[in-house]
């Protein structure tokens, strides 16, 4: 595997995942990039895969694709198994974003009311 100088083990580093085990639509920061050879290395690097970069997951299959920037990039799951990603501590439990939980205003709330 190939790792940009500096970089620590995705697993390594607390509170990271890989971009494989991330959620579509979830949000985050790279932090490691890995790849099977010099190559594919370059080839992230160029397309804006650096740590620090933000990433967004669109889709895991067939192969995974997320954008960086204004950039959509396709890997298969032995890249994106090699990308760390450290994303924001949810407050709410899984599946919520909380403004439901929440009821505030100008958000679904599941409810109806009657004027």
């Amino acid at each position: 595997m190939v790792r940009g100088r500096g970089e620590r083990e995705p697993a390594e580093a607390a509170g990271v995942m890989t971009l494989a085990g991330m959620r579509v639509g979830q949000s985050g920061e790279v932090v490691a990039v890995e790849a099977p050879d010099q190559a594919g290395y370059r080839r992230l690097f160029a397309l804006g895969l650096v740590p620090g970069a933000r990433v967004t997951l669109l889709q895991r299959f067939p192969t995974y694709v997320f954008t960086v920037g204004r950039t959509t990039i396709a890997v298969d799951a032995e890249m994106a198994r090699g990308v760390g990603v450290a994303t924001p501590a949810r407050k709410a439990g899984p599946g919520h974003d909380g403004a439901r939980a929440q009821g505030r205003p100008g958000h679904a709330s599941g409810r109806r009311t009657r004027r």
